[in-house]
């Protein structure tokens, strides 16, 4: 099975704030619109399945197959929820991770949005996380 990603460009930020001095900005780089898309569809559907293609989805076919996320169970899983995240919403990463069965589950919860410091190479940002 293809990934969900193929043939699909990546869109464009929607509010460029580098070098921006007001604490309000949050920059979010280009982000693959399909992987936006599904993570709509899982908090829409409130269910963790495979990818609806849009013009699918859009025409009633919204349930897909489940994916298992509870046979997650021995690996150790650690979630990083921030807290103003507008691509996958609180909520969607706390309904995830109440799935998980790992008995080695970690949370933690942080200012900012989705593309938080660590993902662009912070190292204080990711040295606090450790």
């Amino acid at each position: 099975m293809g990934s969900f990603l193929e043939g699909y460009e990546p869109i464009a930020p929607t509010v460029d704030c580098q070098g921006s001095k007001d604490p309000n900005c949050e920059y979010e780089p280009a982000f693959p619109a399909a992987a936006q898309l599904y993570y709509y569809q899982l908090y829409v559907e409130r269910r963790f399945q495979e990818f609806q293609p849009i013009d699918k989805y859009a025409r009633g076919k919204r349930i897909t197959p489940l994916v298992d996320i509870s046979l997650i169970d021995r690996t150790p899983v650690s979630f990083v929820i921030p807290i103003s995240d507008k691509l996958c919403p609180p909520e969607l990463s706390e309904w995830l991770y109440s799935l998980i069965r790992s008995q080695e589950k970690y949370v933690r919860y942080e200012r900012g949005g989705h593309f938080a410091p660590g993902t662009k190479g912070d190292v204080a940002y990711l040295q606090h996380m450790v």
